[in-house]
């Protein structure tokens, strides 16, 4: 059975998480030999509440973890149009690291294997990173509790998309669902951790409606955490495609009612709804096709259109910002 710690966020961040991993008896999945990965949810090169993980959520779990094993990492892939280092140095994590003798990984700089799969009954392949699936031993996922326009919500499971070392990785959006499954069979996860001190609705992962909630969750299973971050938003866990196509695969129950808890569960905090605008529309139909991913999103064609509607285009990472973090790293 898997367990599932719920607390609502104190002043004692450090002691709560420590009680969570003593909890799900941390100390038979954390070894001092153990090589540990913390993959946080960066998917913005500045600190955004709700839609990136707080700094104080990764330094009070590094602290923790560090007094364990002394192999830690914390990484992230380069995002659509910014590199890893920006929301680094941002989120104030070269500092956070180096306090506790960790080590921070751009992902996009590590070799890359590809994973192939059969999830809900199709046939895959997808960009992985290699360091994560040979080199690891631990991998600790640590998102945030929000809705997304394309996948209803961004939690423990889809965390892991950004773990894909391309900043193009849209362009396996038109198996998003399957991948996200496909990846979380490949890199395993053992803890998840849910900074819920804000659940971010209307619209995400970007943008939206920061809303106060105040709650963390800790679990050695990731579909069950992904269950109660959706209890959280009132959404139904086995609408949600990813969430059930891994469920499917075997990687946990949905089912509450199956998951040992510390204490009752709370009440569904909202309601979530999902309010996609005309761009988020038409960017979920070309999804559905990788031919017109490729011809919207990186051919001769994307410059032009997305002058158009004045954005920068996915994959065209900020030089500047390349640079700033280059400077500030050293």
């Amino acid at each position: 059975m898997s367990r599932l710690y719920l607390q609502q966020i104190g002043d004692r961040l450090q002691d709560q998480i420590r009680e969570g991993l003593e909890f799900i008896n941390w100390r038979e999945i954390i070894f001092p030999d153990s090589i540990v990965f913390i993959k946080p949810n960066l998917t913005w090169p500045e600190i955004r509440p709700g839609v990136t993980t707080s700094k104080e959520f990764v330094e009070a779990l590094l602290a923790v973890v560090c007094e364990r094993t002394t192999h830690v990492h914390i990484g992230e892939s380069n995002g659509g149009t910014f590199p890893a280092e920006a929301a680094f140095t941002a989120h104030g994590l070269p500092e956070i690291c180096h306090r506790y003798n960790a080590e921070l990984i751009n992902l996009s700089k590590k070799p890359v294997v590809t994973v192939t799969d059969t999830i809900a009954g199709r046939s895959i392949s997808i960009e992985a990173s290699r360091f994560l699936i040979h080199d690891v031993d631990v991998f600790i996922t640590l998102p945030v509790l929000k809705t997304h326009v394309v996948t209803r919500v961004s939690l423990g499971l889809k965390n892991q998309w950004g773990c894909i070392p391309s900043p193009m990785r849209l362009l396996y959006h038109h198996i998003l669902d399957w991948g996200i499954a496909a990846l979380n069979k490949a890199y395993r996860p053992q803890i998840s951790i849910l900074d819920g001190t804000y659940a971010l609705d209307r619209h995400g992962p970007l943008k939206g409606d920061a809303i106060p909630t105040g709650w963390m969750a800790l679990s050695d299973n990731v579909v069950a955490l992904d269950a109660f971050g959706c209890h959280l938003l009132g959404v139904e866990a086995s609408s949600v495609r990813h969430i059930l196509f891994s469920a499917m695969a075997g990687m946990g129950t949905l089912d509450l009612d199956e998951i040992e808890l510390n204490q009752p569960l709370p009440l569904s905090f909202i309601k979530s709804r999902i309010e996609p605008d005309i761009f988020d529309l038409i960017a979920i139909y070309l999804y559905r096709s990788r031919l017109l991913s490729k011809l919207a999103f990186d051919s001769p064609f994307t410059k032009i259109i997305y002058k158009i509607i004045n954005r920068t285009p996915p994959g065209m990472i900020n030089t500047t910002l390349q640079q700033d973090a280059h400077t500030s790293s050293h």
